[in-house]
């Protein structure tokens, strides 16, 4: 990038196989206050980047998050495997959160993703839901799952999940490659419990 640019992590060309971040929440890093966005992966041979366990928020510019392509938001197309960064990894394509019983503050996650074999679920920091971030702003590792026939959940004992809270998710696949966030779904009461 040029010498006005102020990425957080902006891979080089030719850049692959990586891992940003690490096997627990601990070892991941913290990437904020940066003016042109999180984490970008600009060029079609940046592939097998896993982005695990980080704490990406309250960055600003078109990347915002993570940024495949270096040209903002990157919304899913009807397969995955594309020629680009990651592959474009499609990110998580629904997902909800409401309580799995009628006891307060026992939640149950769950969604559907056309690709990838884990997610990583995360919530999102409160100055980004006020700037009216809609996808990521991952301030905190919430929980991990595998993904089985294009679904995944969350049990209350998985994720311990505030009613209001803001959350959003990452998709990676068997190769490490990492989506953009999801778009953020808040916890909340579904009132008759039918998952809508």
């Amino acid at each position: 990038s040029d010498e006005t640019s102020a990425y957080g992590i902006y891979l080089g060309y030719g850049a692959a196989n990586i891992t940003i971040g690490g096997d627990s929440a601990e070892d991941g890093n913290i990437i904020q206050y940066n003016r042109d966005g999180g984490i970008v992966l600009p060029y079609d041979n940046n592939q097998q980047i896993e982005i695990t366990h980080n704490v990406v928020s309250r960055n600003y510019g078109l990347g915002m998050g993570i940024d495949l392509a270096d040209d903002g938001f990157t919304y899913n197309d009807f397969e995955d495997g594309d020629i680009g960064p990651n592959e474009f990894q499609n990110y998580v394509d629904y997902f909800q959160v409401f309580p799995l019983t009628a006891q307060a503050n026992q939640f149950w996650a769950w969604g559907v993703t056309t690709t990838g074999s884990s997610v990583e679920l995360f919530g999102v920091d409160d100055e980004d839901v006020e700037r009216g971030i809609q996808f990521g702003g991952a301030d905190y590792f919430i929980s991990k799952s595998s993904v089985s026939q294009m679904g995944f959940s969350f049990s209350d004992e998985d994720a311990e999940l505030v009613d209001g809270e803001m959350t959003t998710m990452l998709v990676i696949d068997s190769s490490g490659n990492t989506s953009e966030f999801s778009q953020n779904v808040p916890v909340g009461k579904d009132s008759d419990l039918d998952g809508i």
